[in-house]
Formats: structure tokens, sequence, C-alpha cells
């Protein structure tokens, strides 16, 4: 289960982030001046068009549109390998942000043992060319990262560690995003490191299908 938190700045409007965004291109800009020798003009405006470009959505971002709405979630654990499976049914809240560039997953689990929230922010950093996968959740007070490029038209693996030192041990993972279609979405979580796997190969501790939920008079 993965979830974050995201801290804004409530007088902050959208002029306030657009002014935000242009200051940082121009201080990374200044860096790139002091780096090497400065850039005449053309060079800073091209380097300014190329920050621009890249600060905007994409065709990756496309394919979170998709996402937005309310999904039937159910979510299948495996507390240690070979274990049984526990099955819980949860609903996730999916809506863009920040303009596109990210989707807000918002997940409840409303009875039982596991009852609980977890969100999740997944983007797409068209820099490196990676999905971005930032979460926490109230099973703790730490949040988990991970990034990873599509693997195929349908799938991605964002990898991310965190040292955990209740457990004196640093947890290696991989989030497996998939997208069967459009009326569904997949996420997995398989950890890599000697502690989960008790020395074995990767170890799928966690498996969330989400199903868009049907509205009344909708049957497709």
């Amino acid at each position: 289960m993965t979830h974050l938190i995201e801290r804004t700045d409530r007088r902050a409007g959208p002029r306030a982030v657009t002014m935000a965004a242009a200051l940082w291109t121009f201080v990374s800009l200044a860096g790139v001046a002091t780096a090497q020798e400065t850039p005449d003009q053309a060079e800073l405006q091209a380097l300014m068009a190329k920050a621009l470009e890249l600060g905007a959505p994409g065709p990756e971002h496309a394919r979170f549109e998709s996402m937005v709405g309310t999904w039937d979630t159910q979510m299948t654990m495996w507390p240690e390998p070979g274990a049984e499976a526990v099955i819980v049914n949860g609903t996730t809240e999916s809506e863009l942000i920040l303009g596109g560039r990210y989707l807000l997953q918002a997940m409840t689990i409303a009875e039982g043992y596991f009852a609980g929230e977890a969100v999740n922010i997944l983007g797409f950093d068209r820099r490196s060319g990676e999905y971005t996968l930032i979460g926490l959740d109230t099973v703790g007070t730490y949040w988990v990262t991970g990034q990873g490029p599509a693997t195929g038209d349908d799938e991605a693996v964002l990898s991310g560690e965190d040292f955990d030192p209740v457990f004196n041990a640093t947890q290696e993972y991989d989030f497996v995003l998939r997208w069967p279609d459009d009326g569904s979405f997949v996420t997995q979580i398989v950890f890599k490191d000697a502690y989960h796997t008790r020395g074995g190969g990767p170890f799928k501790m966690l498996e969330t299908v989400s199903r868009r939920r049907q509205q009344p008079g909708n049957s497709q």
C-alpha cells in the first residue's frame, strides 16, 4: 500500500504556480551560465524553450486522463513468500492535478483489519523519460518513491528503495504498473531485498486491481 502527502500554500493560486515555474526555469538557466561559458541570447532562448517544452504535459500524461474517476479496487496481499493470500476491497478516487502533470489516486478501505487510506501521486518526467510515483498511507508516517521507464505499450516498472530502521534493512522494490484496458488498471509491489524475499527471488507482496465503477444506466 502506498501513499503521499502534498504540501501546498493555500494562499498560492495559479499565478503563483506559474511564477514559481518561471523562476525555477530562470534559476536553472543561470546555473547553466555559471557552469560554462555564458551562452548568447539565441542559446538562452533555445534553452528556455526546451525547458518550457519539457515542463508541459506530454503524450504519456494523456494516459492519466483515462484513469480519472471512481474505481472499485480489490487488493490482494501475501504477508511472506508462500503465504496464503489476503483479499480486501476498497474504493479509489482519481483526479488530475497541477495542470494534468500528475494523477492523484486516493484509496480507501472502509472496514476490516486493513481499514485505512492510501494515496499515490503518479507522474511522468519528460526530462528522463521515466514514470514517477510518490506515495504514503495510514500504515506509517513515511513515504516511498519509485521511478522507471515503460517496459511495453501497457506496462511500466518503477524501482525504488527505502531504509527501514525498525528492521535495520534496506527495502528494494518495484512498482509494476499495467493498463490492460481503458476500464481497469493494475499496480503491483514486488520486493527484491533479502529480508522480504527470505533469500529467494523477487516476491510479489501486493497487487491491486481497479475497475471503473459503472454509473447507473451505463452498460459500457
